[in-house]
């Protein structure tokens, strides 16, 4: 910013706004108070996947999620088991609880 060169300050914001869409309309970051503005946008999109490593990715579904929450966790158990002949007895037996249709 401080060298004033315009070419060099095109072509860097060009390549900023190829990674980060800009909402903005702005067509080169020329000040430093714009500067400060992406860098903190950047932080924030560096914050947003520090959780969503955290959390085990986008593709995760709210009830995994709050099975995440209550610190339990769902996997898959093998048809035929021992396990799986249990919960699918348990599930039978309990069924759905509430009003019959």
């Amino acid at each position: 910013l401080e060298s004033g060169d315009a070419s060099q300050l095109q072509e860097l914001s060009a390549q900023l706004f190829a990674v980060i869409p800009n909402v903005k309309g702005v067509r080169v970051v020329d000040s430093r108070a714009l500067l400060e503005e992406f860098q903190d946008v950047c932080q924030l999109l560096a914050d947003i996947l520090a959780v969503n490593e955290y959390t085990g990715g986008w593709l995760h579904t709210s009830t995994d999620m709050q099975y995440r929450g209550l610190r339990c966790d769902m996997e898959y158990i093998e048809p035929g088991t021992g396990q799986h002949k249990e919960l699918c007895g348990l599930v039978q037996t309990q069924g759905p609880q509430g009003d019959d249709e």
